[in-house]
């Protein structure tokens, strides 16, 4: 679990705000009300800590040490400030602060969503790309106060190296005059191989040139800023492009999972399980596809109701997660049908694998509210391929229905 210091005077403010941080996944926050409380906080278990918050509705003596003590141990803090003024702006900026909130009647939801923002660009890679080392550190050192992992490349060439090094670079900075490759031809290279949906690209320059925001971004930018930023502006613009990279995966998420499992769809199961299968077919390896029906399904929503029966499914799925591959292929078939891909497997390893699944599924418990209820499940697998992957599945399928007439909660490969 990451954790948040919070520095408060204000017991409604840490109140609200701990509980607010607490709700968080992988996230939790303590709270302090003297410098000497963190101090004891930190030495017992620094590396836990990502993130310091200081509630300074005027940034007196006493708050401007609590910043400077967090700063000292690698923390820099967000502020809680009562108003903003270009002075207070300027004196932050010289204390090297993250960030600063404005204590208004949305301060909590804004700190929320910094806090979330900042665990998440723990994990996020950026590149810098420019041919100056002053402009290179000044750019780094805003991006990662804000936790950044922060890649650099000296030219257009570098970059294209680094950018196969690191596949998981999700923005990239670059400055448009360079020797050898200039920024709208490293932009050009680099659409080619990442497309905006993958990666944000964001051109910057110290030419005044109305003209040139224009053709970086008829290149395949995304954003344009000139060298004279200020650090607020820098860091806004590059979260403006991750967020927006960050809904396009939300979207591409949702549209290969099943909503209530979080499994494989069935649509997404055929894009990727065809691809599989061709390959498969190709280099002469073995799979086995399997399909798996809860038993006596209508029985338990017409008992215990639908919610119930989507607790079953659940359930089901949770088991086929924890006991599949990481390189098995996995996915809510529809209703409460399942379907597996299980690579590497033959007619010997099979039913092993099945009838482990199926056995973890009978020792179910799932608590209703209104007593303990028990499922199985019955599994056709078929280790003979097919032309295809739909006859394959409906091969399974006809396994699985012999499993019900034979039955049901057994497992039958064929």
């Amino acid at each position: 679990m990451d954790k948040v210091v919070f520095y408060a005077k204000n017991l409604f403010v840490m109140r609200k705000v701990k509980a607010g941080i607490d709700s968080l996944e992988s996230v939790s926050c303590d709270c302090v009300s003297s410098l000497s409380e963190a101090e004891a906080l930190l030495r017992a278990d620094r590396p836990a800590y990502f993130l310091s918050i200081v509630e300074a509705p005027l940034l007196d003596e006493a708050a401007s040490a609590a910043v400077s003590g967090f700063k000292a141990a690698g923390l820099p803090p967000i502020v809680l400030t009562n108003e903003y003024t270009d002075t207070i702006r300027e004196e932050m900026a010289s204390l090297g602060i993250m960030d600063y909130i404005i204590k208004d009647q949305y301060f909590a939801e804004n700190l929320l969503q910094t806090v979330r923002r900042v665990h998440r660009n723990m994990s996020t890679e950026i590149m810098i790309v420019d041919d100056s080392d002053v402009s290179r550190k000044q750019a780094r050192t805003v991006l990662e106060l804000q936790r950044l992992v922060v890649h650099e490349a000296g030219g257009g060439e570098d970059a294209l190296r680094l950018l196969e090094e690191h596949p998981g670079v999700k923005l990239l900075l670059t400055d448009f005059n360079m020797p050898g490759m200039n920024g709208d031809e490293l932009i050009r290279k680099v659409r080619k191989i990442r497309p905006k949906n993958r990666l944000a690209v964001i051109g910057f320059s110290d030419v005044d040139n109305p003209g040139l925001s224009v053709r970086l971004l008829k290149n395949g930018a995304d954003d344009f800023i000139y060298k004279t930023f200020l650090r607020e502006e820098l860091y806004l613009r590059v979260v403006q492009n991750l967020e927006m990279l960050g809904y396009i995966d939300d979207l591409r998420r949702l549209s290969h999972t099943d909503y209530l499992t979080q499994l494989y769809n069935r649509r997404f199961f055929f894009e990727i399980g065809d691809k599989l299968f061709e390959n498969i077919r190709r280099n002469n390896l073995r799979i086995a596809v399997a399909m798996l029906d809860i038993d006596h399904f209508k029985r338990v929503n017409d008992r215990f109701g639908h919610d119930v029966g989507d607790l079953a499914i659940q359930y089901v799925a949770a088991v086929l997660q924890r006991t599949v591959r990481a390189g098995d292929v996995v996915a809510r078939y529809g209703g409460e049908e399942f379907c597996v891909i299980a690579v590497n497997v033959n007619e010997q390893t099979a039913p092993a694998m099945f009838e482990r699944i199926r056995a973890n599924v009978a020792e179910s418990k799932i608590d209703t509210g209104d007593g303990v209820l028990s499922v199985t499940v019955s599994i056709g697998v078929a280790v003979t391929m097919g032309e295809t992957l739909e006859d394959t599945v409906n091969r399974a399928d006809a396994l699985m229905y012999g499993a019900k007439t034979g039955g049901r909660n057994r497992v039958v490969v064929g």
